[in-house]
């Protein structure tokens, strides 16, 4: 799966409400956690501990390598109301860009 952040979605537009970034500048995160060659549960639960320190609006990157993280990270998301803004392969694992809920 893969989510591209669209013109629009940080004024609270769905999906299907702006653009794709072509050529835009993508939101940048305030936070990087690396947990690359963590098993789940670690990537996940080490992300909800960093969100919760975080202020609502602040964007965390994470970087994993664990072959669960990406429904992991769709499924805190979902549970607690942060926006995952990016779900893509990279760097040898996955990046997500999640949003925290206000």
């Amino acid at each position: 799966m893969r989510l591209v952040w669209q013109r629009g979605a940080e004024m609270g537009a769905g999906p299907s409400g702006g653009e794709e970034a072509t050529g835009d500048i993508a939101p940048q995160p305030h936070q990087r956690l690396d947990v690359r060659g963590l098993n789940c549960p670690l990537p996940v639960l080490k992300a909800r501990k960093r969100l919760a320190a975080m202020a609502p609006g602040e964007r965390l990157e994470v970087l994993a390598t664990d072959p669960k993280a990406p429904a992991d990270m769709a499924e805190l998301c979902a549970a607690t109301g942060h926006r995952l803004l990016v779900s893509e392969n990279a760097e040898g694992g996955y990046r997500f860009l999640i949003e925290r809920a206000g």
